[in-house]
């Protein structure tokens, strides 16, 4: 099998100053990549993590790897196993900031034990679509309004990353039963 040349790559990436950005989960993986390649491209990249000490490790490394640029990015405290967590991440967001161009939902979770959040839902249900959910419609007046102030309206932007996993799953979510009680948890149901 070939693999195909990409048709984007880094190098494409414009100039993002005056862009603010949130990566969740961009302390490593994909999410690191993000949220380096955003700043390098001079956007105000807020990292949003439970771990301030693996993010701050995270801003070192991409510090240092950019050879004397200096990076505009930040440390944004969010907890997406408790949604007062994600709330308040997003309110103290739109205190730091007046703007918002780019929101990526990156940070997620993968067979973990079974196990209820104190909001009483399983913690991979939560972490990966409802905290997200709830993030993204806490941020939702500052993307529009961020949207309202710009000639062109297609330069704010949402992105959800998953994973392909997703395709050996059930076909549909069991609505009766989000909290997959009735199973040992999500990987019984693949």
């Amino acid at each position: 099998m070939h693999s195909k040349e990409p048709e984007f790559s880094e190098n494409d990436i414009p100039d993002l100053s005056g862009y603010v950005a949130i990566v969740t989960g961009g302390n490593s993986g994909i999410g690191y990549e993000t949220a380096n390649q955003l700043a390098l491209h001079n956007a105000r990249v807020y990292i949003a993590s439970r771990s301030q000490e693996r993010v701050n490790q995270a801003i070192g490394q991409m510090s240092q790897a950019a050879m004397g640029k200096t990076l505009d990015l930040h440390f944004l405290q969010i907890d997406l196993q408790d949604l007062k967590s994600v709330k308040a991440a997003a309110e103290h967001f739109m205190t730091l900031e007046t703007r918002l161009d780019i929101l990526i939902n990156n940070a997620g979770v993968m067979t973990v034990p079974f196990k209820l959040t104190a909001d009483g839902l399983e913690t991979q249900w939560q972490v990966n679509y409802v905290s997200p959910h709830v993030f993204t419609s806490s941020l939702m007046p500052l993307l529009l309004s961020t949207a309202s102030t710009l000639d062109t309206k297609d330069r704010v932007r949402v992105v959800h990353v998953s994973s392909d996993a997703a395709f050996f799953g059930p076909d549909t979510v069991q609505w009766n039963d989000v909290n997959m009680t009735s199973t040992k948890g999500v990987m019984e149901l693949w």
